[in-house]
């Protein structure tokens, strides 16, 4: 289930609350409010992610695939990140798959946009 954000929605994840006036103007009109269930594998790990998600009450784990066939849960996600941005920031997308750990919402957003955003200078890239 997907539905337009609605207002004060992005206000649930602090990043995205965190932006000046310009770059929320920029997003927020791009954001969809989507559910995530427990278990859902919202990133494969591939060279071709889709979508990069902004948790808003859903827990995201990062999980590493070791070359012996082990896992490694590496990172999460909360309302403070974003998951699905490695393709532009660096790292290796194809280790790592993104599950739902905690049912609930999260923000999505096409990845080639926000990718796009962030080339332009939006505040993440001014404050890193």
């Amino acid at each position: 289930m997907s539905h337009v954000v609605s207002s004060g929605d992005h206000l649930q994840n602090q990043l995205l609350s965190s932006l000046s006036i310009e770059d929320h103007a920029r997003l927020v009109p791009h954001l969809q409010t989507v559910k995530l269930s427990l278990g859902d594998v919202i990133n494969q790990g591939t060279a071709d992610c889709g979508f990069a998600y902004f948790p808003t009450t859903s827990v995201v784990s990062l999980i590493c695939d070791m070359e012996e066939g082990t896992t490694a849960e590496v990172a999460l996600a909360g309302n403070d990140g974003v998951v699905g941005i490695s393709l532009f920031l660096g790292g290796n997308p194809t280790t790592n798959r993104a599950i739902v750990g905690i049912t609930g919402f999260a923000l999505r957003m096409e990845a080639r946009f926000l990718r796009d955003q962030f080339l332009r200078g939006c505040a993440w890239k001014r404050a890193s």
